[in-house]
């Protein structure tokens, strides 16, 4: 049997922790979200989120080195667009939403 080098025990222990974070992350958007249109909109992003970072640790290990170093530029080049994207769509959403409240709330 091969044992790990310490490279490999830190890396795997990064990555545990990460999809741990990750997942407390999830949970605490899902629960924030105020409306039910919200929640769909957050659930939908969260489990899109969740796979593409699935499909990049899959991607990663699979490939042999020089490619997966490609895997891993694409993800963080497209990661900040995605935030930047998933943020103004969440704004937006939840000032429609509080309008929405504001005119069933007062008819006139």
């Amino acid at each position: 049997m091969k044992m790990l080098t310490i490279n490999a025990w830190l890396g795997l222990l990064i990555t545990a922790f990460a999809l741990v974070v990750g997942g407390f992350a999830t949970l605490t958007s899902i629960r924030g979200a105020r409306g039910p249109r919200e929640r769909r909109f957050v659930l939908w992003h969260c489990a899109g989120a969740w796979t593409a970072i699935l499909l990049l640790l899959g991607l990663v290990v699979v490939t042999p080195f020089p490619w997966n170093l490609a895997w891993l530029g694409l993800y963080f080049i497209h990661l900040p667009i995605a935030i930047y994207r998933f943020a103004s769509k969440h704004q937006l959403l939840r000032v429609l939403e509080s309008r929405e409240a504001g005119r069933e709330r007062d008819p006139a």
